[in-house]
């Protein structure tokens, strides 16, 4: 069976994306810091027939990060998909938030121990044995600040800009290697808490939508969102047509709305998952 490593696993779009690809016949390791949640998760996932498993880790811990998807590797055999998307939801010592002009390197550094080394970590750690194998997939998440930067989040925002540029360029790296890297931006916070003026949505906003949808940045459609994400993948694809076509060409997927994140995750899910079944079949 192949696997996906999620990092940052919560209750919210965490769980939503275990779902869309363990419904695609993975395995799913869950990589968070508190234990309790992560367990809990693995039993809602068991309860829904996926296997999933827990490892305890800390993003800011670079050789626990590391040492979690090792485990990983130990379990499930190997690591086809890892989904890198830890978020905040509780208060992080440390972290404040501050317009550009605000930002110091105090208050940058955090910033970038969370959101940019973690992801390097977490890539290092797995993309070795994919480019061996000649398959894989790397998705990165952050907010919609690393493409459209709000003030109030200067040092979020040029954290995820930084990972978000490095992702482009390591998909561009691996054109041609079988390895497929992208970059999701949520406009949108997903779950309670978030900063003031932020827009928020629920989680089960954030699943993938399979009818007619509606939200403050659309209007009702009578077809699908997957449709309009698939029209948007297809536009995007062929504003490159030098990246690689085996699978979903364009590797920046940015400021949508939640619904329409959560469908580029399906997408991304529909086109990844057969491939890597068939070469990871027998593991």
């Amino acid at each position: 069976m192949p696997t996906l490593a999620i990092v940052g696993a919560g209750p919210g779009m965490g769980l939503a994306i275990a779902r869309t690809f363990g419904s695609r016949g993975f395995d799913v390791a869950l990589i968070a810091r508190t234990k309790e949640k992560l367990d809990s998760l693995v039993a809602q996932l068991g309860q829904e027939g996926i296997t999933a498993a827990a490892f305890p880790a800390d993003v800011m811990d670079r050789p626990s990060l590391t040492a979690a998807l090792d485990a990983v590797t130990v379990r499930f055999g190997g690591i086809d998909v890892l989904e890198y998307s830890p978020a905040p939801h509780s208060p992080v010592p440390g972290f404040t938030m501050a317009a550009p002009s605000e930002v110091t390197v105090e208050n940058l550094q955090p910033q970038i121990e969370y959101t940019f080394y973690g992801a390097v970590t977490a890539a290092r750690a797995v993309l070795p044995a994919m480019r061996e194998a000649g398959s894989g997939a790397l998705l990165f998440t952050t907010g919609g600040g690393s493409i459209h930067p709000v003030p109030m989040l200067g040092n979020v925002n040029a954290a995820g800009g930084a990972l978000r540029n490095w992702v482009l360029n390591l998909h561009n790296e691996l054109s041609g290697s079988g390895v497929y890297a992208a970059h999701v931006a949520i406009n949108t916070w997903i779950g309670e808490g978030g900063p003031a003026g932020i827009p928020a949505a629920t989680p089960r906003r954030s699943r993938p939508c399979t009818g007619t949808c509606t939200s403050a940045a659309t209007s009702p459609r009578s077809s699908s969102t997957a449709d309009t994400c698939r029209h948007m993948v297809r536009r995007r694809a062929a504003d490159h047509p030098s990246l690689p076509t085996r699978r979903i060409s364009a590797p920046d997927f940015g400021g949508m709305p939640p619904h329409m994140v959560s469908d580029s995750i399906e997408l991304l899910a529909a086109e990844v998952a057969p491939t890597i079944r068939k070469e990871t079949h027998g593991r």
